[in-house]
């Protein structure tokens, strides 16, 4: 019994110390670490717990904000959680290059009584066991299950920063679009300053004979048209707010308020061709890296089908010691070495190994379709943005000469040099310069942050 005993403690040091395999992605070798990944234990966490705090006392700006968006967002605990569970499975993947180890134990009381006397005997047996069964060689199954695992705990990596990038996009999209309504607000708030101060001026000259009551009207729809736009604009502000706050992760209040994003005086095209940011993009975007893993742990899985058509090798070593009273006690043990095969089966083992096959074949055309979806993002997003820095620039300009003019026609109309139409027409000028350099600033952040989305980069223009 002890040589049964230390044989299987012999062959349980044995298999601990033998080497998994190395798994490798690509050219370079990947590791898991929860800790660089799960929610709240992030670098940036004593900044996300600030930021909470900082609601209603200050202005956010951008990084605030997309910091209590990681802290609070859903989605991106939930792919959390998904990356743990394939954490799990890989682990449960590699225990079976361990062996398996039982231990069981019968104990009995066996009453005795014989005719002849009056004695009972009394006894109480114990049968302990202990047994080892290890699967020496599965041709690679094993190995392909569970290299299978771990390019689905990749997979699960890639999707959650996937979610992290939609996420840090969605709270751009909502901040510059909360910009872009305070903005034009703040816009319409000026024309109707301008709108009421040319109505006094048109309601003056009427009164004194020198104006008609025709354009003096169309002064006081004008006026009342910018009110109305404003208190439009007004609404659309709350709105935008209501986004941003769920975006992020809270309950919409007033004191959610964000601080501005204001674009330097001089901008520099971006740097960099259409060809190259698709390419990189093909090479880091989160998503697809996600299904080129899926496609291998496809192929692993198609592997270890293939495997189970043939035999398997497996050891088993059992200790017994029996106890028949009286002090009698026998102490066994076996080792065997043993070939399973299935050599029929009604071909299921067939048909799942057509099925994985099928499934990889699948999964790499629709990596073929996601790449050319990818290209063509890429593509609309980098000439969206081009356009939207040439209509900046022109907006800029516009807004600038059309400033100029009304403030020479409004001179122009305080020195009886020109009518109140003029005025009308160079006001109506100015207002849409404004809007239209909202607009034009507005395209442009969505534009930049729409492309660094899709390329799945922070700077997709970066050397």
């Amino acid at each position: 019994m002890r040589f049964i005993f230390f044989a299987i403690c012999a062959i349980l040091l044995t298999s601990c110390k033998s080497v998994l395999p190395a798994w490798k992605f690509g050219s370079k070798s990947v590791s898991f670490n929860s800790s660089q990944m799960e929610p709240g234990t992030t670098p940036n966490s004593p900044v996300c717990g600030r930021a909470v705090e900082a609601i209603g006392k200050s202005d956010l700006d951008l990084s605030a904000l997309v910091n209590i968006a990681f802290e609070n967002n859903p989605e991106t605990r939930r792919l959390w959680h998904l990356c743990r569970a394939a954490g799990a499975q890989e682990k449960f993947a590699q225990s079976a290059f361990f062996p398996r180890v039982n231990i069981s134990d019968v104990a009995s009381r066996v009453r005795t009584k014989t005719s002849s006397t009056t004695t009972d005997y009394s006894t109480i047996r114990s049968n302990p066991s202990i047994g080892l069964n290890y699967v020496l060689f599965t041709f690679g199954a094993n190995t392909a299950n569970a290299r299978a695992t771990h390019q689905n705990l990749l997979a699960a990596n890639f999707q959650h920063n996937r979610a992290l990038q939609t996420v840090l996009y969605q709270v751009q999209r909502c901040y510059f679009e909360l910009n872009a309504a305070i903005a034009a607000a703040e816009a319409n708030e000026a024309d109707l300053k301008d709108a009421t101060e040319t109505f006094k001026m048109g309601e003056a000259r009427l009164m004194t004979g020198l104006g008609d009551r025709q354009t003096f009207l169309r002064a006081k729809a004008n006026m009342l048209q910018t009110q109305y736009a404003l208190e439009a604009a007004r609404a659309a502000v709350e709105i935008k707010r209501a986004a941003l706050a769920q975006v992020v992760g809270i309950r919409v209040s007033r004191d959610l308020r964000v601080a501005a994003g204001k674009l330097p005086e001089k901008l520099s095209p971006m740097n960099g061709e259409v060809q190259r940011m698709i390419s990189q993009a093909l090479q880091v975007r989160p998503d697809l890296l996600a299904m080129r893993a899926q496609m291998a742990a496809m192929e692993y899985g198609e592997k270890a089908a293939r495997a189970d058509l043939l035999p398997k090798a497996v050891i088993s070593a059992t200790g017994t010691s029996a106890d028949y009273g009286h002090g009698q006690r026998t102490q066994t043990g076996n080792v065997s070495l043993g070939l399973s095969w299935d050599i029929f089966d009604g071909g299921g083992r067939h048909c799942k190994l057509l099925e994985q096959r099928e499934r990889r074949r699948a999964a790499m055309a629709g990596y073929r379709s996601a790449e050319l979806e990818v290209a063509g993002d890429v593509w609309s997003q980098y000439h969206g943005y081009r356009s939207a820095f040439q209509r900046l620039e022109a907006a800029r300009e516009m807004l600038t000469a059309a400033t100029e003019a009304f403030q020479a026609v409004d001179t122009s109309y305080r020195n009886g040099l020109c009518g109140l139409s003029d005025l009308l027409h160079a006001q109506g000028a100015l207002a849409t310069s404004r809007a239209s350099l909202v607009a034009a600033e507005s395209d442009f952040f969505l534009s930049l942050a729409g492309l660094a989305y899709v390329a799945g980069t922070i700077e997709p223009f970066a050397n």
